[in-house]
């Protein structure tokens, strides 16, 4: 069965994959849908869907790493506020904007092998004549320019918190791609003998304030395509009908 779709933005769907919301677990219910307010919701407000004894049923044949990560996301951020068989879901938690913890992980070896199965998120806008140096950068930290939405999928929070801390040096000219990943496997090592560097903890920078949505700019106007390329106007052309 296919990993049931949850959009980017703060709507939880409930249907037969099994989600619970307020309170209610079920596999087989009639699907419905419950959309947030446009407030800012607070840790307690955005999550506590469920009981966490519900959370438990569900992760009960998840991988060990996938269940220590919930168990350690629930005792800091609470119960999620979306919860599949494949997937759980908090929002506003902490400094996150929405926090993804995946039944199914992929296999990542960079800078050292290990699943990605752990995805937090935060409002962040990529400027676009960077977005390649971020892929090269680390093929898990990932963007989406019309959401303004920038996440890091790893395994662990620390990783995540280091992930982004580096991209964010890399976006702005602080790094090269290649400091960047050096600075991300000495960091990795410090954490392997023990060490705390402060990437790995939290944010190193003021995060953004509010959303960072680029909805782009409409190229059709009355019927023609208009490009900012010289002023040029280009003409649909239509096939006329038989």
């Amino acid at each position: 069965m296919a990993d049931d779709h949850i959009t980017p933005s703060r709507r939880t769907v409930l249907g037969t994959a099994g989600i619970t919301i307020a309170g209610m677990l079920s596999s087989s219910t009639a699907a419905a849908r419950q959309q947030d307010g446009d407030g800012t919701a607070t840790p307690t407000q955005a999550n506590g869907g469920g009981s966490r004894e519900e959370v438990m049923e569900i992760i009960d044949d998840w991988e060990e790493k996938q269940r220590t990560e919930t168990m350690n996301t629930m005792d800091k951020y609470g119960v999620p506020a979306g919860i599949t068989e494949r997937r759980l879901i908090w929002y506003d938690a902490g400094p996150w904007k929405r926090i993804e913890i995946f039944k199914n992980a992929t296999q990542h070896n960079f800078p050292t092998p290990h699943p990605d199965f752990f995805e937090q998120f935060i409002d962040y806008q990529v400027p676009t004549d960077k977005a390649d140096e971020l892929t090269e950068y680390d093929g898990s930290v990932m963007f989406e320019r019309t959401t303004g939405e920038l996440s890091a999928r790893c395994h662990t929070e620390w990783a995540n918190f280091l992930a982004i801390n580096l991209a964010h040096e890399l976006l702005t000219d602080q790094l090269s791609v290649d400091e960047a990943r050096r600075a991300y496997a000495q960091a990795v090592i410090a954490k392997m003998n023990g060490q705390t560097p402060p990437r790995t903890e939290s944010f190193q920078f003021d995060l953004p304030q509010g959303p960072q949505v680029d909805r782009g700019e409409a190229i059709i106007q009355n019927g023609e395509i208009v490009m900012d390329q010289g002023e040029e106007t280009e003409t649909q052309t239509q096939t006329p009908t038989q």
